[in-house]
């Protein structure tokens, strides 16, 4: 029989650390505590209640914390996130658990609001390979720590659905050594990731994917790097496993897979993907600007200013989702709405070439020559050598009247390629709206 101080609550993110949860649960639980924790994802329905009634009913909160956990608590309606706020807000307990390389460094931007007291809670080290010696320390020392808030038992109509949750996770094995290093090695991908070493974080997910085959968050992971390799074919591969092995967060490879369909110019697949992930997480922005760019790049304008339109209703502060629906925007022959848009997107911190690049073809369009040749500097001075930024900076002084620069800047993209000759292939390889393409046939004709 446990004492009400006893009582902990385990929270986690479990596409990083479930092997870890498990083995914390099963060794807390041998030693007397009574412990919940989730196994699933929240429920629909009332079930986020449940939770929150469980950590409110007792006085310890553990939350572990690996490489990749807190990133996410900058999105929208993050459930880790909001059971951490929560614990705060009723004077439980806090202890964070540091496991696998896990530190506070760099996580500022994510720790916001409430949140930002996690990093001056103290808590346990935990390296699996250690695991008996980091369990004592917790149990000896952070666990005898009070509650500072109130405890208030969970209503006693909940109970059966709480005794279902143990009943399952009581269910399981205890992890394996494979399954905890397995776990170790996507935790270190993930941070050689965070650093730009690719294949240093492929080499770890790989032998994560070894160790434990499935492991359906280590195959979207390695996807994405893949991706940035442009090993397409390797990264559709991961993303379908990882697909085919039911991935709790199932949305993540649908969308990511839809990504590289459109790269592909596989629009039917991408929308498929997209749909999916949808039908998955129906609040998932970024499933909503995957399609939208579907749409847009099939030419399907209206059906994309839809989604884009529900991207940043869904996330306010999503900068490329603003920046997609002004893109949808300029298509449709929005230029104010469009310039809109992209400021907002800047605003936000989407500070890339494109950005600027985007607005400032919207002010050509409208004539607004001084703000275009701003935008387009910008964007030169951000990347410097951008075509995209060189071609618009030559036609905007050409409009200007400053058609000796136009012509130098206009030599340079020729010096780079030749094809710079040839406004048709211009206007397809920039994208340009018609005016653009006309004041640069102009400039061309004039060489």
């Amino acid at each position: 029989m446990t004492t009400n101080d006893q009582a902990i609550f385990i929270s986690y993110r479990r596409q990083t650390s479930s092997f870890i949860a498990r083995a914390i649960f099963q060794d807390l639980c041998s030693h007397g505590y009574d412990v919940f924790m989730d196994v699933e994802s929240i429920d629909s329905g009332a079930f986020d209640q449940i939770i929150l009634h469980q950590i409110a009913a007792r006085p310890h909160f553990l939350v572990i914390l690996t490489p990749g956990t807190v990133e996410r608590c900058a999105e929208p309606g993050d459930w880790l996130r909001r059971e951490i706020e929560y614990a705060i807000e009723m004077g439980r307990n806090v202890v964070p658990i540091l496991a696998n390389n896990f530190n506070f460094r760099g996580t500022e931007r994510y720790l916001t609001g409430t949140l930002s007291q996690l990093s001056s809670l103290n808590g346990p080290t935990l390296y699996h390979e250690y695991f008996d010696a980091a369990m004592e320390k917790l149990r000896s020392r952070f666990l005898k720590q009070p509650a500072l808030g109130p405890i208030i038992p969970a209503p006693a109509h909940e109970q059966p659905d709480v005794e279902r949750k143990l009943e399952i996770i009581a269910a399981q094995p205890a992890p394996t050594e494979d399954e905890l290093s397995a776990e170790d090695h996507f935790n270190q991908g993930y941070q050689l990731a965070e650093q730009r070493d690719i294949d240093g974080a492929i080499f770890e997910y790989t032998r994560a994917i070894e160790l434990h085959p499935a492991f359906a968050e280590a195959f979207n992971n390695r996807g994405l790097l893949y991706v940035q390799n442009e090993a397409f074919d390797r990264a559709l591969a991961d993303f379908t496993r990882s697909i085919e092995l039911d991935n709790r967060e199932l949305h993540l490879p649908y969308v990511n897979r839809a990504d590289v369909y459109i790269t592909l110019g596989d629009y039917e697949a991408a929308l498929a993907d997209s749909n999916a992930a949808i039908e998955f997480k129906p609040d998932y922005a970024y499933a909503f600007h995957a399609r939208g760019r579907t749409h847009f790049y099939s030419g399907e304008l209206e059906q994309a200013l839809e989604d884009f339109d529900k991207v940043v209703q869904l996330d306010s502060a999503f900068a490329t989702g603003y920046q997609g629906r002004g893109a949808v925007r300029a298509g449709l022959g929005d230029l104010e709405g469009s310039i809109e848009d992209f400021t907002k997107s800047i605003e936000l911190g989407s500070d890339d070439a494109d950005s600027f690049v985007n607005r400032a073809e919207a002010y050509f369009e409208m004539g607004q020559y001084p703000e275009a040749l701003a935008d387009f500097r910008k964007a030169n001075e951000l990347k410097p050598g951008y075509a995209s930024a060189l071609a618009g900076l030559a036609i905007t002084n050409y409009a200007s009247g400053d058609r000796i620069e136009a012509r130098r800047l206009w030599k340079l993209l020729l010096a780079m390629d030749p094809r710079y000759k040839d406004v048709g292939w211009v206007r397809e390889e920039l994208n340009w709206a018609r005016p653009l393409a006309d004041v640069a046939q102009k400039l061309i004709a004039g060489l």
